[in-house]
């Protein structure tokens, strides 16, 4: 796929007062806007379709897909049909030294894996996590994470930020929970340039 790359996205642009973590939800454009960022995101598709443009491939979205996307990939979400419904994203957007200070020079996903040791947890192959969509269907458990990421982020209470790093882990976990159960289904988990898969 010959795409060009509109932006280059930092962490300058969203992180504030030192703390590595941003929380949006927005309607994504039909412009073509491929890019790529220095930090880890989590998207999630709250609403409307559309396609997902990520590294080389090219997905179908809608409504309960989850996307990971590692540093460096380019990506963009597009709707299709703007007269349709919106497609809404809710996305975290993070640099793995949020989750521990010790993950200042870590810039993989699968690196922040094995150093929280959810490889052991959850019987992750060696060297297998890169960018990943999640398709199961709707899941509340999702979005209700994101909502109350987002209302942490948005409302910045007393400790809104050791907050977001506990609810960060919770999506974390979700995600893997969701991988572990969804195993043995056909079509469930796609895979950028890598594979997760249960041993």
């Amino acid at each position: 796929m010959n795409n060009h790359i509109s932006y280059h996205s930092t962490g300058k642009t969203f992180f504030q007062n030192g703390n590595s973590i941003y929380i949006n939800y927005i309607s994504e454009e039909p412009e073509p806007h491929l890019h790529v960022h220095d930090f880890i995101e989590i998207s999630y598709v709250a609403s409307g379709s559309g396609i997902h443009i990520l590294g080389d491939k090219k997905y179908d979205v809608k409504k309960g897909d989850l996307f990971l996307i590692n540093y460096q990939t380019p990506h963009e979400f597009r709707p299709l049909n703007p007269e349709a419904e919106p497609l809404y994203i809710y996305n975290c957007v993070f640099q793995p030294d949020f989750i521990d200070v010790k993950l200042l020079d870590y810039k993989d996903f699968k690196d922040v894996i094995q150093y929280l040791s959810f490889r052991s947890i959850f019987n992750l192959a060696p060297d297998t996590v890169d960018d990943l969509k999640l398709s199961e269907g709707e899941n509340p458990a999702f979005e209700n994470i994101y909502r109350k990421m987002l209302e942490e982020f948005t409302n910045q209470e007393d400790g809104y930020i050791q907050m977001l790093r506990a609810y960060l882990n919770e999506l974390l976990i979700t995600i893997f929970r969701s991988l572990r159960s969804s195993h043995n289904k056909t079509g469930i988990i796609s895979h950028h340039a890598g594979l997760i898969e249960q041993s």
